[in-house]
Order: structure tokens, then C-alpha cells, then sequence
């Protein structure tokens, strides 16, 4: 028997555990990229389920908004951005006051707060009567509503979104 068929000599163990590492490594960044992917993903879909949640809220809020109430909308948000009176269960006659505070969207209502939307960088409300677009809410009628408000929400890190809304009980 010759020395080489005792075993493994240092260098071809060493190629080995090279290789070894190598593959570990590879492997290694493979699962936290995919791990950091899942994560981004995750944080995506959280936020693209808080924005339905929101619009599927005032989307029936907004339809159960009362004429003569005194619908409020300004043009530009930081502060008290909308306002109206929604008549409807559970409350019957309900005030509600849309907020934007620092980068919070925040839904006002019978003493009541409620987080909509976070990271809001900015909202714009644009309202449609007779027809005609304009920015924030200068009716036509003292007791009038918009025909369908568009809110414009600008997010951080995401494109802004536009979100219509008919209001009151379509004529």
C-alpha cells in the first residue's frame, strides 16, 4: 500500500472546506434576500390592506353624508381636511371630520379617533358639482353636497393615490 491511498492530504481538505464555504456563503445570501423580500412584501401588503380598509370606510360614510349638514372640504390638507354629517346606523346623526395630523389621516367622529393611514405626506380634495371639478368646496347652494369627492394622498416611499368617492344618495 502506497501513502496516498491512507487518505486526504492537507491541501485537498483545504480546497474542500474552501468549497464548502463558498457554497454556505452563497446560500446564506440567497435566504436573506429572500427573507428581506418577503418582509418588503409583507410591509406592502399591510399598507395596500389599510388603504382598502380606508376606502371601503369612507366610501360608505361619504354616501351616508346628509344634505343641509354643512359639508366642509378644504383644497390642501394639514389639519381638519373634510367634514360632514353622516346620517345612518349606528349613530343616526354622526359629525365627521377627516384630519390630516403630521402624517397621520385621521377619521373624527362622535368623540371617537380612528388611524385611517399613516405616512401621509400630503392630501389634496378636489369636489365635483353639476358637472365641474373643483378644488376644496365652494357650493353652489348653502345646504348643497358635492356630487363625488376625489381625495389625492401623497405617501411616503409610494406613488400618490387618487381615490373618488360619490356622496350622498346618488339623484
Amino acid at each position: 500500500m502506497s501513502k496516498r491511498d491512507d487518505g486526504f492530504t492537507l491541501v485537498e481538505l483545504i480546497v474542500a472546506l474552501a468549497v464548502f464555504g463558498l457554497i454556505a456563503a452563497a446560500s446564506v445570501t440567497l435566504l436573506s434576500g429572500t427573507v428581506r423580500s418577503q418582509e418588503s412584501h409583507q410591509r406592502h401588503f399591510r399598507q395596500m390592506e389599510g388603504v382598502g380598509r380606508m376606502a371601503t370606510l369612507l366610501g360608505q360614510e361619504l354616501a351616508q353624508a346628509g344634505t343641509g349638514t354643512g359639508f366642509t372640504a378644504g383644497a390642501r390638507g394639514s389639519g381638519a381636511v373634510m367634514g360632514w354629517t353622516r346620517i345612518g346606523p349606528p349613530l343616526g346623526r354622526e359629525q365627521v371630520t377627516l384630519e390630516l395630523r403630521g402624517t397621520d389621516l385621521v377619521r373624527r367622529g362622535s368623540g371617537a379617533e380612528e388611524l385611517l393611514l399613516g405616512g401621509v405626506r400630503s392630501i389634496a380634495v378636489r369636489t365635483r358639482e353639476q358637472g365641474a371639478w373643483s378644488e376644496g368646496w365652494s357650493p353652489m347652494r348653502p345646504d348643497a353636497l358635492p356630487d363625488a369627492v376625489e381625495l389625492t394622498i401623497s405617501a411616503d416611499g409610494q406613488p400618490p393615490l387618487r381615490l373618488a368617492f360619490l356622496v350622498g344618495v346618488p339623484k
